[in-house]
């Protein structure tokens, strides 16, 4: 992190594409698009504390899952207050939630794919980190530490999706819910150009709040189909010590094989005994690869310039001549004086 350059907040940062004012409402399309947040996440976080409706197996989990959806509320209340009103006193209640939400989400992940305990000192110390990294760009004003822990979970989650194997089903919805996160910082960094493309309707930065609203939506279907992966095998007669078979049924009390029928699906008391098997490693084939390195590349690349860079964005996104807008009335009006 020291190795690059200071990376100090101006006002630049402030300056989106849509600033109309309706209804007395400044920047009303930027408020009024976290409204999404709110709905899903006091939702996420209700059926989370109640437990019945998410399938939730470990207490880790439950506060890693409760935090994030709390997080999302958040995130609804700061920043529809940072957006009613952009400076730099007011950007912190925007990004401290969703530091807040970035950090359980991980640890969530972890608690499934390494260990409760393991998670647990993940949640805490990334806790201690969004803290010590909001204070440390409050005081010296520089965001460098910040962005880097935006970062981390973008690039660990979909590297460790394919190194750890899943506790549970449905786990592809971790790549999807990276992918819209990508999907929604590139709205971001093409504020403008989106702005004008859609001849001044909504803009990019307001699409990225929607686009990011589905990331929750995502993980709470996630949770409410998911189920425990464990593979059910009936396992074959053993093999005697000299190395040939025995008879099955001589040995069908301690090791029975599967029925020719379906009765033991009927009599639970004629079902034969099951062991759980260590679910296997994902084929990791070079696709998988290669789109996990894409997605952390590319949040690595659009968040660092949307936030350090806004100079280049504005060079590389928008044209020489501005057209003019059709909707400047509803434009608040700033004085040169």
């Amino acid at each position: 992190m020291f190795a690059t350059p200071k990376i100090p907040l101006s006002n630049h940062h402030h300056h989106f594409a849509d600033m109309r004012n309706f209804f007395g409402v400044p920047n009303t399309l930027n408020v009024i698009t976290n409204f999404p947040f709110l709905i899903v996440g006091v939702v996420g976080f209700i059926l989370s504390l109640q437990g019945c409706f998410f399938n939730i197996s470990l207490r880790g989990e439950v506060w890693g899952w409760v935090l994030f959806f709390g997080g999302m509320v958040g995130v609804a209340f700061g920043s529809a207050y940072y957006h009613l009103k952009p400076d730099d006193s007011r950007v912190i209640w925007d990004t401290l939630p969703m530091m807040i939400a970035y950090s359980s989400l991980f640890s969530s992940f972890v608690v499934e794919r390494v260990g409760q305990r393991v998670g647990l000192t993940c949640l805490f110390g990334m806790l201690f980190v969004v803290l010590l990294s909001t204070a440390y760009a409050r005081i010296f004003n520089d965001l460098r530490l910040c962005m880097m822990f935006q970062l981390i979970p973008c690039i660990a989650i979909p590297g460790m999706t394919f190194l750890y194997p899943p506790k549970y089903t449905h786990s592809i919805y971790w790549l999807w819910a990276a992918g819209v996160y990508l999907l929604a910082k590139f709205e971001a960094a093409f504020d403008r150009k989106i702005y004008r493309a859609n001849l001044y309707f909504i803009s990019g930065h307001s699409l990225e709040h929607l686009c990011s609203a589905v990331i929750p939506v995502l993980f709470a279907i996630m949770l409410m189909y998911r189920n425990i992966s464990i593979q059910r095998v009936f396992p074959s007669a053993k093999p005697a010590a000299n190395g040939t078979a025995t008879n099955p049924n001589a040995n069908a009390t301690a090791n029975p094989t599967a029925p020719s029928n379906k009765s033991h699906l009927i009599n639970p008391t004629a079902r034969p005994p099951y062991r759980p098997q260590p679910h296997s490693r994902r084929y990791r084939s070079r696709m998988a690869g290669a789109f996990a390195v894409a997605v952390s590349s590319g949040a690595l690349l659009s968040s660092y310039y949307s936030s350090s860079s806004p100079q280049l964005l504005e060079l590389l996104f928008t044209s020489s001549t501005v057209p003019t807008d059709p909707l400047s009335p509803f434009l608040p009006s700033v004085s040169t004086a």
